[in-house]
This record gives C-alpha cells, sequence and structure tokens, in this order.
C-alpha cells in the first residue's frame, strides 16, 4: 500500500490551522514529496517519515508558496547526517529556480554533504512514467496555470489503484486525461463560485469545476485543497458546491489527512 499524507491544505495565503498545499506520497521502500513550501522537515516528521529517507522531491511550479521551503529543508537535511542523494524532479523553470535558491541561501555552505540529481519533466504528457520505485510510479501533465506547471499522478504498483493531485490550474483536458479512474482526485478549489471571474484571471479553479474534472474523469472521489477560508462559513460552502455536482464523494480535508492505496 502506498499512504497519501497533505501537509497542507491551503492557497498561498496559509491560515491558523491550514499550511500551503503540499503531498507526500510513502511506500514500503520509497517516499515523493510534492512541493515544498515551509517547514518541510518538521512536517515530515509529523507524517512519520524519516526525512533521511525521502527519495524524491518534486516541484510542479515556481510559485513561491510551493517552493520557499527549499532551502530550508536541504539545510536541514545537512544537520540531521543525509548523505544519500535527492533527486529533483521538475520543469526547466524549475530547475532553473532550484539553481537560483541553492546560489542565494547556499543551504550547505561551501559543502556539498549530498548531490541532488535533476529530472527535467518533458512539457507534455508522457506515456512513460517520470519516476518509478518499488512502490509506485509517477506520471505528470501539463496544467492551464499563470506560469508553467503541471499535475502528478502516483500508481501503486502493489494495487494498481491511482491518487491524482492537480496543482494549480484552471480545469483543463490534460488534467481529465491523468486523472482517468483515478481512486482519489486531490484538485484545487482556491476560489468558490461567486469568484470565478478571479479563478479565471489567475489560472485557478472553484470548487464546482473541481468537480466536473473529477466527474468526466470518472475519479471515486474528490479531495478539495488549495484554498484559504476568509469566513466560518466557507469550508461548507465549497464542499456543497462540489458536492452538487459530485455526491457524496467530495471531501474537504485537513492538513495530515492520509489517504491509503
Amino acid at each position: 500500500m502506498v499512504r497519501c499524507v497533505l501537509l497542507g491544505t491551503a492557497a498561498a495565503l496559509p491560515t491558523a490551522t491550514r499550511d500551503n498545499t503540499a503531498l507526500l506520497f510513502v511506500g514500503a521502500h520509497s517516499s515523493l514529496l510534492v512541493d515544498c513550501p515551509g517547514s518541510a522537515y518538521a512536517k515530515l516528521l509529523r507524517a512519520g517519515v524519516v526525512p533521511s529517507q525521502l527519495s524524491y522531491l518534486l516541484l510542479t511550479h515556481t510559485h513561491t508558496d510551493h517552493t520557499y521551503g527549499l532551502p530550508g529543508l536541504l539545510q536541514s537535511l545537512w544537520l540531521a547526517g543525509r548523505e544519500a542523494d535527492l533527486p529533483i524532479v521538475g520543469l526547466p523553470e524549475v530547475q532553473q529556480l532550484v539553481d537560483r535558491a541553492l546560489d542565494t541561501f547556499a543551504p550547505f555552505g561551501a559543502r556539498t554533504p549530498f548531490a541532488l540529481p535533476r529530472y527535467v519533466l518533458p512539457a507534455a504528457a508522457s506515456a512513460a512514467p517520470v519516476i518509478e520505485t518499488p512502490d509506485f510510479r509517477v506520471w505528470t501533465a501539463p496544467t492551464a496555470h499563470s506560469v508553467p506547471s503541471v499535475a502528478v499522478r502516483v500508481e501503486a504498483c502493489a494495487t494498481g489503484a491511482a491518487v491524482v493531485y492537480s496543482s494549480d490550474t484552471r480545469p483543463c483536458p490534460a488534467v481529465e486525461q491523468l486523472a482517468a479512474g483515478a481512486r482519489l482526485l486531490v484538485h484545487e478549489a482556491t476560489f468558490r463560485a461567486a469568484a470565478s471571474d478571479l479563478a479565471e484571471r489567475f489560472g485557478h479553479s472553484t470548487a464546482a469545476e473541481a468537480a466536473m474534472v473529477a466527474h468526466h474523469a470518472g475519479a471515486a472521489a474528490l479531495w478539495l485543497v488549495h484554498f484559504s477560508p476568509a469566513a466560518a462559513g466557507d469550508i461548507a460552502a465549497l464542499h456543497a458546491e462540489a458536492a452538487a455536482l459530485f455526491g457524496d464523494g467530495v471531501a474537504v480535508p485537513h492538513d495530515f489527512d492520509a489517504y491509503e492505496f
């Protein structure tokens, strides 16, 4: 079995109880961190993962709330004694950002305690997995965001079940295709339906649009993430707007909720 843990569920503006969205996939022999906002090392520990055993880091795009924790994570891994390589997976724009972050923050000082091999993602979806481990296989596909970004599909080797994470995106065919038949679609729902004009302008989705993607993909369940509730009724409203289209399979998870597949 593979376990998917939500290390955060908020959009770029966190709240007192919701941090920026990031996902962790954990199998018996390997683990994958998808996106790296703040305090990633502490969150790995809280999720029950030994950070030094992290196998891959995949950054979906360059926006700050998905990447700003990278220098701190690398420094913490070094201070904890990591020596194994940590492959960093991302689009060319992501790899350029990583280079700039390393130059600016120098998390290792003048040392090189472990290597950071780069896996450059293709601009288009590929039939071949971009990552393969004994526990899971990973595919990516481009999304419709304000900067180049990818959605991620993680398929458990033992069960064949898949969890798909949309990352930041407008509803788009590429994400629907990547999520086809998924056990769970974790889809961003940055805005409520009343703010659909803002969703369109900034390259995000409403909860209702996330539900449409899940329905068209034939996903069994939908989790809404990447939102920042401003009022007491916002979470209930997001759920209601998605459930009106997708039914009982919708949930609005909390930070550190987990799903096994």
